[in-house]
């Protein structure tokens, strides 16, 4: 394999891999992970069942000490963009681009953003 190419679109795996390398580095013995996935999306690891199985593997690497909350599940972006408007989170720094390591405009994440950013 010479390195990963993911492309625009759903990363089989993504939100799993952030959750357990949260994990990894997780520096107490017992807390919380937060998950910042939201409703309005088609991908298999933005639901509650995903959290559910998440909790269970969680439950099993640290017997039930450290959680999984997902508290946008079920705010659509537009509400999570308001959330972040009115508590002034510099969300200038921030992107969701699908295609690239900077935000490349044209994909569906960057194209949803700008639209949101508009209002």
């Amino acid at each position: 394999m010479k390195g990963l190419d993911f492309g625009a679109g759903e990363i089989r795996g993504r939100n799993a891999f952030l959750i357990h390398s949260a994990l990894l580095g997780f520096p107490a013995e017992a807390g919380t992970i937060v998950l910042g996935i939201h409703a309005g999306t088609d991908y298999d690891d933005c639901g509650q069942e995903f959290v559910t199985l998440m909790q269970r593997t969680l439950d099993f690497h640290t017997a039930g000490t450290i959680g999984l909350v997902a508290p946008f599940i079920d705010a659509g972006k537009r509400d999570v963009f308001a959330i972040c408007a009115d508590l002034d989170v510099p969300i200038e720094l921030t992107y969701s681009c699908e295609a690239a390591a900077d935000p490349c405009g044209d994909c569906l994440s960057c194209r949803d953003r700008t639209g949101l950013a508009r209002g």
